[in-house]
């Protein structure tokens, strides 16, 4: 869980630099030729617990960290390497600056 920090402020920044990060990302797809969509899978909230909720946002959250960090070992791209290895700091700096402390 997350103390000592305001949750309407971190949940606002988080949602911020996941919509920048979508922006750079469709950026790098239409520059290589594809084409990006918004199709998805169902979303997942766990329930309707504000705990299970939170709870299941620092796993993804957890989750898309390892992600990134796979992909920037695997690719040969150095624009690509680049966008993912700024949109990984960014996800760092969030708990890094936001005051919370994310127990996971």
């Amino acid at each position: 869980m997350m103390e000592a920090c305001d949750l309407s402020r971190v949940t606002e920044a988080i949602s911020v630099d996941k919509i920048r990060h979508m922006w750079w990302l469709a950026d790098l797809i239409t520059a290589t030729g594809g084409k990006q969509t918004m199709e998805h899978k169902k979303l997942d909230f766990d329930g309707d617990n504000i705990k299970g909720q939170l709870q299941r946002q620092i796993a993804l959250e957890t989750e898309s960290i390892e992600l990134y960090t796979n992909q920037i070992a695997e690719i040969d791209d150095e624009e690509v390497v680049g966008v993912l290895k700024h949109i990984l700091d960014k996800k760092k700096d969030i708990e890094k600056n936001s005051g919370c402390v994310w127990k996971h």
